[in-house]
C-alpha cells in the first residue's frame, strides 16, 4: 500500500483495507480508521494524494513526520516513551521521511 492509498483508506474509514497491511489486525485497523480519519482527510484535502503529504524535506520534515508517527502510535494506545523510542529506531532503519513507512516500521518494532 502506498502513502496515498493509506491516506485514502484512513480518510474513508476503510478498516478492511487497513487490515490488509502486514502487522495490522482487526482492532488496530479499526482504531486507525476511527482515530486518524479526520487527520487523514485534512491531509488529503490540503495536499491531495501525494507521495510525501508532510510536505517537508530535510530535518524539519523528518521532525514533523516523527512527531506525527509518535502521535499516531500514542493514539493507538502505545505509551509515549515506547512510541518515541520505536520511531527513533525506525527512522535509523529507513530512508527518507515517509510517514507510512515510519509508522509501519515502528509498529513492527513494537510488536
Amino acid at each position: 500500500i502506498g502513502p496515498g492509498e493509506l491516506l485514502e483508506a484512513m480518510a474513508g474509514g476503510n478498516a478492511s483495507r487497513l487490515r490488509a497491511i502486514p502487522g495490522v489486525g482487526k482492532k488496530t485497523a479499526e482504531r486507525i480508521a476511527l482515530e486518524l480519519k479526520d487527520r487523514a482527510a485534512t491531509l488529503l484535502s490540503e495536499h491531495g494524494t501525494v507521495e510525501r503529504p508532510e510536505g517537508g524535506a530535510g530535518a524539519g520534515g523528518d521532525q514533523r513526520v516523527a512527531k506525527d508517527a509518535v502521535s499516531a502510535l500514542v493514539n493507538l494506545g502505545y505509551p509515549s516513551r515506547s512510541a518515541r523510542q520505536a520511531v527513533d529506531k525506525a527512522q535509523r532503519g529507513i530512508d527518507g521521511t515517509n510517514l507510512e513507512e515510519l509508522i509501519r516500521e515502528a509498529l513492527r518494532l513494537l510488536s
